[in-house]
């Protein structure tokens, strides 16, 4: 073979195996609804099988089923500690038939929401016997097995060696070990009250690289790994299939960058600061309100962003904590991180061999929340900082 031709061929091998890689990165397409009345923050959203959705705000401490079509709202429960109520609202879960169920990290139990939207009964995760989970899940299955993130230490509890996934089967006498997650080494992290109802978060381990985990309604677990970012699928039997390192150009760690990872530290009052993969850590005291505007930093406090104390990595790693989510079809959502300046969230799609299957774009200045049939969640804010819930479908 001539050699210009032999070289030719492998040039244009090697360019379609990584177009294969690298799927055409689309967008969610046109606004299929939105709800127009604001939120403060948009925690979590379950849809209901006929298109209604229950919404939990945990700033507002509220939970309520709201309706796209009629733009109107109903309250569920109320907020307390006796039954029928919840103190802090964040996670909601499906469960059997059209009901739900409401993670209250503050009172550290769950709450059964009916199929007419109505609260139900309270109740905190037990095994076989009365004996109380440690914790609060971060997800639950479609047959009803609850997920925990549970970190484990070396030292006596002062810094996390690694943590585990486990899954609790109601009624069982343990929970099963599905996989083991590496997590920050050394980190240091908590809270302080501010003036004008902020809270200044602190972490030793800036931008830190960290394994991600997600629970398909299926009850297979999809881990992210941050090493050579991959992605592994533990089915409920335990087999692993494992995809192929994704290729990712990393973001240096400039000063710009610190910067704004440093203003991202002063956050409004009602923060509530999850693990790495939905466990909670920390809760702070509320500031209520009806969607009202956040205020902005006064200049004495910005004055206070510094990084003492705190170890910058050269490089941002490709994910963050609570970067994964698993839509219903069972495809793998990963929110990649992005330079400072860039406002457009864009997620890494990956199938059930691990392999990544699409890239999608997100509108400028939106959070995902959920999943609903062939549909998907997002949090917009607007210019005063207030919330409202948007709802697109999928593209094929």
């Amino acid at each position: 073979m001539n050699t210009h031709i032999h070289w030719h061929l492998c040039l244009v091998l090697v360019t379609s195996a990584l177009s294969a890689q690298q799927p055409t990165l689309k967008s969610l397409g046109t606004l299929d609804a939105e709800f127009k009345a604001p939120f403060t923050d948009v925690t979590s959203v379950r849809e209901l099988r006929d298109g209604r959705v229950i919404v939990s705000d945990r700033r507002d401490r509220v939970v309520q089923r709201i309706d796209f079509r009629t733009q109107t709202a109903s309250k569920i429960g109320r907020e307390g500690a006796g039954p029928a109520e919840y103190n802090l609202p964040t996670r909601l879960f499906a469960a059997n038939g059209d009901s739900t169920l409401l993670v209250d990290v503050m009172n550290m139990r769950m709450l059964y929401i009916k199929p007419d939207a109505l609260p139900g009964a309270v109740f905190v995760p037990e095994f076989g016997g009365g004996k109380r989970v440690n914790g609060l899940p971060f997800a639950a299955d479609n047959d009803g097995a609850l997920y925990f993130y549970e970190a484990r230490s070396a030292d006596g509890g002062r810094t996390h060696a690694d943590a585990v996934i486990l899954r609790l089967v109601n009624g069982a006498a343990h929970a099963d070990t599905l996989a083991v997650l590496a997590v920050v080494k050394g980190e240091m992290s908590g809270s302080s009250t501010m003036p004008g109802g902020l809270i200044r978060m602190f972490t030793n381990l800036p931008m830190a690289p960290l394994d991600v985990a997600a629970v398909a309604p299926d009850g297979r677990l999809a881990v992210v790994r941050h090493a050579d970012y991959h992605v592994e699928w533990i089915a409920p039997n335990g087999v692993t299939t494992k995809g192929p390192p994704q290729q990712y150009t990393p973001i240096t760690v400039s000063v710009a960058e610190k910067g704004a990872f440093l203003r991202t530290l002063i956050r409004p009052g009602a923060i509530i600061v999850f693990g790495p993969n939905g466990g909670t850590k920390d809760a702070s005291a509320s500031n209520r309100g009806n969607a009202k505007k956040v205020p902005a930093i006064p200049s004495d406090i910005r004055a206070l962003l510094d990084d003492k104390g705190m170890t910058w990595p050269s490089t941002v790693p490709p994910f963050s904590a609570n970067a994964a989510n698993v839509a219903r079809d069972g495809t793998l959502w990963v929110l990649r991180t992005r330079a400072h300046d860039d406002s457009i969230p864009t997620y890494d799609l990956f199938g059930a061999r691990g392999q990544l299957t699409g890239r999608i774009a997100l509108p400028k200045n939106t959070k995902l929340i959920g999943f609903g049939n062939g549909t998907v969640y997002l949090s917009r804010k607007d210019a005063d900082d207030l919330a409202y819930l948007q709802r697109y479908r999928i593209p094929k």
